[in-house]
């Protein structure tokens, strides 16, 4: 008798070890590493499902699936997904039925177990260049780590990734500024950010200016914070102080990184490896009430004291603390704060960090913001 053992008909179940995406470490899956597969009786004619598809639903799921080897009739699919350490990997023949396709697979837990079905359901939406998946709950269940994620949707990895900047990007007229803007996220994140707050700024002679760049993305980025500092000052009648921009904007922030001037400061004084360990944590938000300062506590949804981390600003200076599946961070609580503070913590971020401790048993490590 086979003891809890699954017997897939046409799928791979594959549980990866620990991963953390966000951590300077590339995704498990790389361009190249599909395997072509299914049928031979492949239509000469390219079928719109068959290529290479990302998944956007989530932004802290990594995912892709390729679909190829296609007849009028089925397609052979292999996709894989990653969210913080947990993973979903299945692959088969799809049953196609014009835009829609299926994906059927039968399971046991033991001899004795009556059958079970796995279904993963597709909708192409061949004019936007999108599949929708869906699945039962069994192919949630056996296909995916204790919190990995698939369904949602896809985009085809053919089409350029625009970014929100408060112009229309996807008009045939763009001009390399403004593709350049389009297809980068932090250009497209400072150009919403001076059209919802500065819009004045934006005169005849500022968009020359920005023009002259072209497509050079450090000229760009240094004329966009060069047009968020002089707006701020403008409008404060003083010079640009880091705590007064974010205080002036805190209504409408939920992160800190939603303030262009606040990412680029934590970006560079966290460095690339600490920044992107702190900010896989930033999925669900709980803001806190706190007079005259901003507090906030962030973590992956069933990944909290693994993915964690706590925000809070107030005239006095930054605290940012986390925890991270991180190889480097593993065991341990990351502290940073300003080089005059190091052991001068305010009262919530020293409750966060206390209570971390109990399931980071290497202790606290104190960081300087550069």
């Amino acid at each position: 008798m086979r003891n809890k053992s699954f017997i897939f008909e046409a799928a791979l179940l594959v549980l990866s070890s620990s991963l953390c995406l966000s951590c300077g470490i590339d995704n498990a899956f790389s361009q190249g590493d599909f395997l072509s597969k299914g049928s031979s009786s492949s239509i000469a004619t390219a079928s719109p499902w068959e290529g290479r598809w990302r998944y956007v639903e989530h932004k802290q799921v990594v995912g892709d699936l390729k679909i190829e080897n296609c007849s009028h009739e089925k397609c052979f699919f292999r996709m894989s997904t990653i969210h913080g350490m947990h993973t979903c990997d299945a692959e088969g023949e799809i049953t196609l039925n014009g835009n829609t396709a299926s994906y059927l697979s039968v399971f046991y837990l033991d001899e004795e177990d009556d059958k079970n079905i796995l279904k993963i359901s597709m909708v192409l939406n061949e004019e936007v260049g999108v599949i929708n998946i869906s699945a039962n709950d069994n192919a949630q269940r056996y296909l995916c780590g204790m919190r990995g994620v698939f369904t949602g949707k896809y985009e085809n990895a053919r089409t350029p990734v625009y970014y929100e900047t408060g112009f229309d990007c996807k008009k045939a007229s763009k001009t390399v500024t403004e593709t350049t803007i389009c297809t980068t996220e932090k250009l497209a994140k400072a150009n919403m950010e001076i059209f919802r707050n500065y819009p004045s700024v934006k005169t005849k002679k500022w968009f020359l200016k920005r023009d002259n760049c072209g497509g050079d993305e450090e000229c760009l980025w240094q004329f966009y914070t060069n047009s968020l500092k002089e707006a701020y000052e403008k409008e404060t009648n003083g010079p640009f102080d880091l705590y007064g921009y974010f205080s002036s904007k805190r209504e409408s922030v939920v992160y800190p990184t939603d303030l262009v001037l606040m990412d680029d400061y934590l970006r560079r004084s966290m460095g690339k490896e600490d920044y992107e360990a702190f900010t896989v944590s930033l999925s669900d938000v709980s803001l806190k009430e706190c007079e005259g300062c901003f507090f906030a506590l962030y973590g992956v949804p069933g990944l909290y004291t693994i993915d964690e981390s706590v925000f809070l600003m107030d005239e006095e200076g930054i605290w940012l603390a986390f925890v991270s599946s991180c190889q480097k961070w593993e065991g341990k609580v990351a502290v940073y704060t300003q080089k005059d503070k190091k052991y001068i913590l305010p009262q919530g971020i020293k409750e966060w960090v206390e209570r971390q401790k109990k399931f980071h048993t290497e202790g606290v490590v104190f960081k300087n913001f550069r």
